[in-house]
């Protein structure tokens, strides 16, 4: 990313005051050239849903019914009656004899903060932006003083094997201003966890932001490109590197994964002997000629230029065999440099942290590489999420609100073969605060300089070797894969 910067003589930019004065004269003379610039004031910001819904819960002890009310609230509340969530993510591998790829995937959530009489439920919408439908609802229920008090409550709409499940739903969203209309009637939604339980939902929710929420064309893009299939030309809208790997006795290449902006994915590679593994919409596909691929590896992206090509796809169990597809591209996606580094604090007693794994040089604090897996977030009108390795920096209005290591591991001592350690480092939020970050004039990338992060971990009491008290981060997480 390429910053530019203006410089004009004699300017003098200062707390909050622009102060100009002529070359080579003496500043007191032009007090009364002072220009006071007011302090901007974040906008405010509503968020609301009217609702009529009515969910109806029935379980093999009965049933129970629940009216959720309207609901409005603003900036200082902690969770907003309604948010509309936009993610672009890579982190999706389709692991084969020949690679490992990453696909570029685009969803989006209308996210509702349903209340009712000590119970809560959260829905959530998918929504494909690029084929402009609903392909799934998710409900959590959320119970005080229950012997289960989490349940989830799903259906899939785009899944045909279901026989109308979802059914009885409307959906009209509009992307411009991020409201929603919902229209429920006898819609059910069946329990992931027990297969006599289900919601049936009726009535409407109409959610509303007063300020319009960022859309994928507001992250940047580092990437660019097209895909010509049968002589139809899609525009590459995001593009990731499939770095260089090594599987058994083969070396395979650097790829490129793309989405287009019609929602199809795509993924290439070149090894020694031609082109392989060609990936179109998670099907596999063989190219005609394997010598019509032209692929750059530089430092800072890498090119590819496909000549029109003829893909033949492999059959899938009993399905009908696809059609054949003629197939030209040429894309260039900026490969991530910003080298990200961890490493674990010492306790107040050092001579054990040196038989403590965690402190090992292969401990997951023990770290330093190019993260090449991003997640990115957009939420709302005003924050950003930026996830890789997993390690979270959340970004509200281009200030650090939180950064976050989560992660669940399985403890492989030989005591408990089955228990999962659940590991959670943050600084921010209720924790101490962030220090040491730089956050990138465009909002979707952070510096760490020494940047502290305490655990905040389940209690590990008892632990022969408990985590480290604390980590630090050094380097960065700068986002590419748009």
């Amino acid at each position: 990313m390429l910053h530019h910067k203006n410089y004009a003589g004699c300017l003098v930019l200062a707390a909050s005051s622009l102060l100009i004065s002529a070359c080579g004269g003496s500043s007191s003379t032009n007090d009364h050239n002072e220009i006071k610039i007011p302090e901007t004031k974040p906008q405010s910001f509503q968020s609301s849903f009217n609702s009529t819904l009515t969910i109806e819960e029935k379980t093999t002890n009965g049933s129970k019914k629940y009216d959720i009310p309207s609901k409005s609230t603003n900036q200082k509340d902690n969770v907003l009656a309604y948010s509309v969530i936009t993610e672009l993510a890579n982190s999706l591998a389709t692991e084969t004899e020949h690679a490992a790829t990453r696909h570029p995937r685009l969803n989006q959530l209308m996210r509702f903060a349903l209340d009712e009489n000590g119970n809560t439920f959260n829905l959530d919408i998918e929504y494909n932006p690029l084929l402009k439908k609903v392909t799934f609802f998710s409900l959590t229920k959320n119970t005080i003083d229950s012997d289960n008090p989490q349940q989830t409550f799903s259906c899939r709409q785009e899944d045909s094997q279901y026989d109308d499940q979802c059914s009885g739903s409307t959906v009209q969203y509009d992307p411009a201003t991020g409201s929603v209309d919902i229209n429920f009637t006898q819609t059910i939604l069946k329990s992931n966890n027990s297969l006599d339980n289900l919601l049936i939902l009726n009535g409407k929710l109409k959610g509303r932001l007063s300020i319009a929420p960022q859309t994928v064309q507001d992250i940047p893009q580092t990437s660019r490109g097209s895909v010509i299939i049968d002589g139809k030309t899609h525009q590459v809208i995001a593009a990731v590197n499939t770095p260089e790997q090594i599987i058994g006795s083969r070396i395979f290449n650097q790829g490129i994964s793309v989405l287009t902006d019609n929602d199809i994915n795509m993924s290439f590679s070149k090894d020694d002997h031609g082109l392989y593994s060609q990936y179109i919409d998670f099907l596999h596909a063989e190219p005609a000629d394997t010598q019509n691929l032209s692929f750059k590896d530089l430092q800072s992206a890498s090119q590819f230029t496909l000549l029109p090509t003829l893909y033949n796809f492999s059959s899938f169990g009993n399905e009908p065999k696809p059609a054949s597809l003629m197939i030209s591209a040429s894309v260039e996606a900026l490969k991530p440099q910003q080298v990200l580094t961890l490493r674990p604090i010492s306790s107040n007693s050092p001579a054990a942290d040196q038989n403590n794994p965690w402190y090992s040089s292969n401990s997951i604090f023990n770290r330093s590489n190019t993260p090449n897996d991003f997640t990115v977030r957009l939420i709302n009108h005003n924050t950003v999420a930026i996830e890789s390795q997993d390690i979270t920096a959340t970004i509200k209005d281009k200030k650090v609100k939180s950064v976050q290591l989560n992660t669940v591991l399985l403890d492989s001592s030989a005591s408990s073969l089955t228990r999962l350690i659940v590991l959670d480092y943050q600084c921010g939020e209720a924790n101490s605060p962030c220090k040491g970050i730089q956050v990138e004039p465009n909002g979707f990338g952070v510096k760490f300089n020494n940047t502290v992060l305490t655990n905040s971990s389940p209690s590990n009491q008892g632990s022969d070797n408990p985590p480290p008290p604390a980590i630090t981060l050094n380097g960065g997480l700068d986002y590419t894969g748009r």
